[in-house]
């Protein structure tokens, strides 16, 4: 190999160095992305984490929603089942009542139809009285 003048080694070594220098720069890129990648994955691992408990916190959730649920599914039923009963006894209150009504409309009819009887007696005796009284007035039956 022949000699290599100083301006060619000076060049080679300038290319040589800034080689290196870009070496050393994107290794220096690449420490840094690794580290990076690096806390990603560590993130990703805690946001796994963190999404199982909350997987596992949404399960008992909806567990407690479908307990829930039911427990309220019960309530309806068993105040549909009391709405029925009270209406039935409202119904057997309203016939009670009803007949109470009609017995006591039976016996103030009586006494209406017996005013009314004694009251057409009266008007009769009345009337009998003011006939037999005007003409005895008037001297006519003496």
């Amino acid at each position: 190999m022949p000699p290599i003048s100083k301006e060619e080694f000076e060049r080679l070594y300038s290319m040589v160095s800034s080689t290196s220098e870009r070496t050393v720069k994107m290794e220096t890129l690449l420490e840094v992305q690794a580290t990076q990648i690096k806390e990603i994955k560590d993130d990703i691992e805690i946001i796994k984490e963190e999404d199982n408990q909350q997987n596992v916190l949404l399960a008992e959730h909806i567990a407690g929603v479908k307990t829930q649920a039911k427990r309220l599914d019960n309530e309806i039923e068993a105040r549909k089942a009391f709405q029925v009963a009270h209406i039935k006894d409202n119904q057997e209150t309203v016939k009670q009542l009803d007949q109470r009504i009609a017995s006591s409309e039976r016996i103030w009819g009586w006494f209406k139809l017996t005013a009314k009887i004694f009251g057409g007696i009266g008007a009769v005796g009345a009337g009998i009285s003011v006939i037999y009284y005007g003409l005895t007035f008037f001297k006519i039956l003496s």
